[in-house]
């Protein structure tokens, strides 16, 4: 089982991750003899690359009306290839300012030309986050509560999104929702809670 140990300093609120997988990492081959037939979604992360878009482009091809969204959180060789194959893209602060963004804003304006006929969300921190549909920009500032623990925030964020987009939100409406949500779980430790 791979196992994960997270220290996190009391005084600054940083985390450290000592992340253990002896385990190798999922193949198109493993992929490929799934049935897609019965999902609506698929999510990917940006992460092994070459795999990963082996498997987007298959679902891309063999199940068109099948919605495909990747995480691009920090940049990796060729992690930009993920995205023409994907509906909705979801970028991290970290891969935002990797790139030489200082704002949500610049950054998905940036995308807006390359990416015209896709949803990008961009999550800025402790701001709020971004949105870009149909060339509009959208942004809704952070929910403001008691800081706990942000370990899985961001996995909260990426799930609200896809349900939020499941359940035909509008942009603004998603992005109110998604903030809420992320803010939520930041109010306690851990992962498990009922909200």
């Amino acid at each position: 089982m791979p196992t994960s140990y997270i220290i996190i300093s009391q005084k600054t609120g940083s985390r450290t991750i000592s992340h253990f997988r002896d385990l190798p990492e999922f193949t198109f081959q493993a992929f490929n003899k799934i049935d897609l037939e019965p999902f609506n979604w698929l999510h990917f992360e940006g992460r092994n690359i070459e795999q990963t878009l082996k498997m987007m482009i298959y679902a891309r091809q063999h199940y068109p009306k099948l919605a495909i969204s990747v995480e691009l959180e920090k940049p990796r060789e060729n992690i930009e290839n993920l995205i023409k194959p994907a509906d909705i893209i979801i970028f991290s602060k970290h891969y935002a300012q990797t790139l030489g963004f200082n704002s949500a804003q610049d950054f998905c304006q940036n995308m807006a030309g390359t990416y015209t006929n896709k949803i990008i969300f961009c999550a800025w921190g402790s701001s709020g986050a971004a949105a870009l549909a149909s060339q509009k920009y959208y942004w809704q500032d952070a929910i403001p509560v008691e800081v706990i623990d942000t370990l899985a925030a961001g996995d909260v964020f990426n799930a609200a999104i896809i349900d939020q987009q499941i359940k035909q939100q509008t942009i603004k409406q998603c992005l109110k929702n998604v903030c809420n949500l992320a803010a939520q779980k930041c109010t306690h430790k851990g992962v498990v809670q009922e909200f």
